[in-house]
This record gives structure tokens, C-alpha cells and sequence, in this order.
């Protein structure tokens, strides 16, 4: 395969990853790298594993899986991350639980590393130029998630992101971060990926519009415990609150 979606921190919200998919196969993409974090936060865990899981998508896990699953503390995590992924463990099906255990930390196809926030570290956010470096010292076409923002890191400083297609030059390391599909924290309430053409040697992030509506109604029909305003993504909650 050579053009890619790719694709991290689905976190739980179907529309947002139902929107990314439609706008993946309009793309002619010919699979689908996901860094992570497919559940937690978001109210349909179930619904996005299956989604995922059946795409073939190459997926790695994610901190809130290693949460979920009881392989990770929480002293590194969030409150609300805590008493979400207490909310995913008890709601999980089986058949998710099981899939969820069979996700690896690190993934290579066609030459491209796959991890979630650092070949070393589940939980650690990749910013710096200098950081990006020394990880593409060991994996020189990297594709990372966790920090739910937009970035490409290509001849040692970050590319534009959000102006078409850039190229990526054949004798340069590359680190791409696709942003999140679920819980975007860049100022939009639009979900974020990427297409990675090998072929062409290109990146394209895209933003892509989702139900709203749909998803709030399902963080409600839940009961999911978002737990005050400083906590609510942007997308599920205008107001002061959006459940007890």
C-alpha cells in the first residue's frame, strides 16, 4: 500500500470517526494507520473498536487503552481521564476488551513507525523540534498521536498543516502527527487526520466537519462522566455543564 489515512484519538466519538472514514474513502486511500487512543473520553467505545477493528486498520495502543485495561496507573493521567477510562472499563463488551489486548505498543509498515506518544513512552507528548530529532534518529518515518494537535516535523522544523498537500523530500526523516479524530484541542470542532502518500511522498491534513448534535446526544444517552466545564471538549459542551 502506498497512500495511507492516518488517524489518532478517536476517543469514543463516533460521528467524528464515522465523518473520517466517509472522507478517507473519498481520499482512495488503501488502509489506515491509527495511532491510539480509540476509546476513552467518548461515549461509544464499543462502536469505535468495532469501526476500527474492521477497517484492517494498523493499530497501535494508547494510553487510555493501557488505562482501560489495568496495564497503566493513572498517576500520569488526568482526573478526568482517571474516571473515564473507570467508566470504559465497566462498559466495555468482551469482544472489544479482547481487541483491545491484542493492540502493540509500536507497529512498522512500508517502512512507517506507528506509536502513540513516543517510541519510549505511552503518555509522553512529542512538541519540541529537538525531541522530534532524537526520535527520528530512530525511526526516520514516524507517525505519533497523544498530543490531539496537528503537526509535521520534516527537515528538522515543523511544515504547514493545513494548505494542501506537502511534499516530503526522498532523502529526509519525517514525523507526522495527524491530530485527533474525536477530541480536537486546536480551537476547531472539526475532526482531524491525515493522508500519508508514500507514493508521491506527500502529507494532507484534513479537516473534517462531524455530527455534533449526534455526538453530544450520545455523551448524554451515556451518562459519560465529563465533569466540569475546564474538562468538556469544545465540540460536547457550551454551556456550564453537560451531566452531573
Amino acid at each position: 500500500m502506498v497512500r495511507w489515512a492516518v488517524l489518532s484519538d478517536v476517543h469514543g466519538n463516533l460521528p467524528a470517526l464515522q465523518a473520517v472514514l466517509d472522507r478517507a474513502e473519498r481520499a482512495r486511500v488503501d488502509g489506515l494507520l491509527c495511532a491510539g487512543d480509540v476509546v476513552g473520553y467518548g461515549p461509544q467505545p464499543d462502536a469505535c473498536a468495532d469501526l476500527v477493528r474492521r477497517s484492517g486498520a494498523v493499530c497501535v495502543a494508547g494510553n487510555h487503552e493501557l488505562l482501560v485495561l489495568g496495564r497503566l496507573g493513572g498517576e500520569r493521567s488526568s482526573r478526568r481521564a482517571r474516571a473515564s477510562a473507570a467508566w470504559t472499563r465497566r462498559v466495555l463488551n468482551d469482544e472489544t476488551r479482547a481487541w483491545l489486548r491484542t493492540l502493540p505498543p509500536r507497529a512498522r509498515v512500508d517502512g512507517v513507525t506507528v506509536a502513540h506518544g513516543s517510541l519510549d513512552d505511552v503518555e509522553e507528548y512529542v512538541t519540541s523540534a529537538a525531541r522530534a530529532d532524537q526520535q527520528l534518529a530512530l525511526a526516520p518515518q514516524l507517525v505519533l498521536g497523544h498530543t490531539h494537535r496537528p503537526w509535521l516535523h520534516v527537515g528538522g522544523r515543523a511544515a504547514p498543516t493545513g494548505n494542501g498537500p506537502v511534499e516530503l523530500p526522498q532523502d529526509q526523516p519525517f514525523l507526522l502527527n495527524p491530530g485527533s479524530v474525536g477530541e480536537p484541542r486546536d480551537g476547531t470542532r472539526h475532526a482531524r487526520f491525515a493522508v500519508l502518500d508514500l507514493g508521491a511522498r506527500t502529507v494532507e491534513h484534513m479537516d473534517v466537519p462531524f455530527d455534533v448534535t449526534a455526538a453530544r446526544a450520545a455523551v448524554a444517552a451515556a451518562a459519560q462522566p465529563l465533569l466540569v466545564r475546564r474538562d468538556i471538549p469544545r465540540w460536547a459542551a457550551p454551556g456550564r455543564r453537560v451531566l452531573r
